[in-house]
């Protein structure tokens, strides 16, 4: 099995280290930046889950500020109306992203749950929370890797 550890002194901020170790043999350090490389290594795909709740136009601008630092994105819906789940089925097809709309509110514990299970479903081993409020700085993601 084959672990990935992120060694953010190691290669300055801007280049952290990233170390594969294979169980049973050395470390062999290898250059990967968290914020530019197309495909990281498996084990740091990320999926973002976010949970809507009516929202307005506004609200829909972020998605395309997370899927920016993500590689996978998950929107669950609790029981918006038809209006309001319109502009999300056309930023679902447009962006690239899964859209699960709950037809009521099933709070958001329940529909944070629904994300992550879909999450796992499709094979990734991190997962990122938010609701419609939350913002995301640039870098967000990497940082956080780079702090764990």
């Amino acid at each position: 099995m084959r672990k990935y550890i992120i060694w953010p002194d190691a290669g300055g901020a801007s280049n952290p280290v990233l170390y594969s170790v294979d169980m049973g043999s050395s470390v062999e350090p290898s250059i990967w930046n968290c914020g530019t490389e197309p495909d990281p290594p498996l084990a740091l795909r990320v999926c973002a889950v976010i949970v809507t709740y009516h929202p307005g136009a506004k609200k829909l601008e972020n998605m395309p500020k997370v899927l920016a630092q993500v590689q996978g994105l998950v929107v669950v819906d609790n029981g918006s109306n038809p209006d309001e789940l319109d502009p999300l089925r056309v930023a679902s097809q447009t962006l690239g992203f899964q859209l699960i709309e709950n037809g009521e509110n099933l709070g958001i514990a329940e529909a944070l749950n629904q994300g992550v299970r879909w999450a796992n479903s499709q094979g990734y081993p991190w997962v990122i929370l938010f609701d419609q409020d939350s913002s995301i700085t640039d870098g967000f993601v990497r940082q956080m890797f780079a702090a764990w």
